[in-house]
């Protein structure tokens, strides 16, 4: 006998087909959340991509230093911790469709506020909304996703999903880079509005009119979590410290330190960025193979890998384009794919918990993320960025030490969810 994902039913409306949790198919359904979960997911950071891919402009507009440009970005990390933190019932409440549309509509109101008005309160309100949205988002997919994939191809559909992100955020790179001289950044950012509004309506028609969430297995919603989920939670902080730099300063720092210009930063941080989608995806099939038990070790190794690519950075001089090239795409694919196994793990220790889980892990990311964009600007004010990228460094490498010593905790935990499994069986 084959024991199967259901997900909850609604009293109104029928659940959506079990997924053979055996099964090494995805289905064309399942294809179809994980796109729109990318698509979400992407279009649910185009808020701090903004700040981030268009600081030299709006720094210039509105005569602000890099404190401040990381105090606007820092808020979007602020409202998604705390968000993950207290709305994890309102994603479980009111399903995937509504929550990711109602989103992607705060997106739209807030971008559209940042064009018309231009001010620095205009962008910290987007930034607010945008944060809000995306933890919302992202808890809403995350549950979507595992309940719609086979365990076999978790990491891969969680993964895929989460690449939505880089690989937005590549695009999105490459247009603001080459289009903020013609339109300014308020007319790149217009544009942003129109993106997430379609996203909100292609949201409506994809995904399910109930709520779709992974089965709660042997749990309710009153256990505890897993102790296992706090040690990812403090790693997942220090993943945001130490790595969301990559995507917040990159383009920036690549102008003032290696001397390229907008256009050219912006170009060089597109193709660092998109070759992070490549390199999560490869990461997230390994990690399939490898097992759950070992999806942890993946983790602590790739977070490895980006701590020695931020170290890389404080080497930086305009001479040196090649080598900061690398770095940079060795980090941005050490910190997406780290992103991606981190909410896989998340719902291995905890599938009976998605929605709580998820918000707790991400909480820790997102404070961790909060801290980075403003902290590291005010680190590169005051000691260069040298000082900055040692920091970010450091940060990774404890990162890496917290996720090793998560791998016995979520031993047991799996070797506990297997031997209930057995028994159903």
């Amino acid at each position: 006998m084959t024991t199967r994902q259901l997900p909850e039913a609604s009293d109104t409306a029928s659940p959506p087909p079990a997924v053979d949790v055996n099964s090494d198919t995805v289905s064309r359904r399942a294809m179809g959340i994980i796109a729109m979960g990318a698509t979400a997911f992407g279009l649910g950071a185009v808020a701090v991509n903004s700040v981030g891919y268009l600081a030299p402009a709006i720094q210039d507009d509105l005569d602000i230093g890099r404190g401040m440009v990381g105090a606007i970005s820092s808020v979007f990390f602020a409202t998604s911790g705390l968000s993950s933190l207290v709305l994890p019932p309102v994603a479980v409440r009111l399903g995937t469709r509504i929550t990711v549309a109602v989103s992607l509509a705060a997106i739209t109101l807030g971008a559209t506020f940042a064009a018309v008005s231009g001010t620095l309160i205009s962008l910290f309100t987007f930034t607010a909304l945008g944060g809000c949205a995306h933890a919302l988002i992202t808890m809403a997919t995350n549950s979507a996703v595992a309940a719609a994939v086979p365990l076999r191809r978790r990491a891969l559909g969680l993964t895929t999903k989460t690449a939505g992100g880089p690989l937005l955020s590549a695009v999105y790179a490459l247009v603001a880079g080459i289009l903020v001289t013609s339109l300014g950044w308020r007319g790149v950012v217009a544009t942003s509005a129109g993106l997430a509004l379609m996203g909100a309506i292609a949201a409506v028609r994809v995904f399910e009119p109930v709520p779709v969430q992974v089965a709660r297995a042997h749990a309710t919603p009153q256990t505890p979590l897993p102790r296992v989920v706090l040690l990812l939670a403090a790693s997942g902080f220090l993943i945001g410290a130490g790595a969301q730099p990559l995507f917040t300063w990159l383009l920036p720092f690549l102008r003032d330190e290696v001397d390229l210009s907008s256009s050219a930063a912006g170009v060089v941080t597109a193709v660092a960025t998109a070759s992070g989608v490549i390199g999560m995806i490869t990461v997230a099939v390994m990690s399939d193979r490898l097992g759950t038990h070992l999806r942890l070790v993946v983790l602590s190794a790739t977070i490895a890998m980006g701590a020695m690519a931020t170290a890389t950075m404080i080497f930086a001089t305009p001479g040196r384009v090649a080598m900061v090239f690398v770095a940079a795409i060795v980090g941005i694919i050490s910190y997406t794919g780290a992103i991606g196994v981190l909410h896989t793990a998340t719902v291995d220790v905890a599938p009976h918990a998605v929605e709580r889980a998820s918000g707790a892990v991400m909480a820790g990311f997102y404070i961790g993320g909060w801290l980075a964009p403003f902290g590291f600007g005010l680190l590169a004010d005051a000691g260069g960025y040298d000082l900055a990228w040692a920091c970010a460094s450091g940060s990774l490498v404890i990162s890496t030490v917290l996720a090793a010593a998560a791998i016995a905790g979520a031993r047991r935990e799996l070797a506990d969810q297997s031997g209930f499994r057995a028994r159903a069986t």
